[in-house]
């Protein structure tokens, strides 16, 4: 009986994760990398991988118009919220 509940709430979360990401389709690249840098920054550990990950794989005009969408998502500067995170984990 455990083992089709848990496979049930495994199927809702991928359809759930699927639904997540055909809405994620629906905006633009830079909306999408930005929400990625704001959910790897926020919460008590910031997820670098991903952070790097968007970061590295992006163009200069890419991050810029991320930086812009990143502002206006979260009301704060993207490098200075690298900064601070940066700098608050090695002090």
């Amino acid at each position: 009986m455990f083992d089709d509940q848990e496979e049930d709430k495994k199927v809702r979360n991928k359809i759930i994760r699927l639904i997540k990401g055909s809405l994620f389709a629906t905006i633009t690249p830079a909306q999408f990398f930005s929400q990625k840098c704001s959910h790897a920054l926020a919460g008590f550990t910031s997820d670098i991988n991903t952070l790097l990950r968007v970061l590295i794989s992006r163009s200069e005009i890419d991050i810029n118009i991320i930086r812009d969408y990143y502002f206006k998502e979260t009301k704060n500067d993207i490098k200075t919220d690298i900064k601070n995170e940066y700098n608050c984990r090695n002090n």
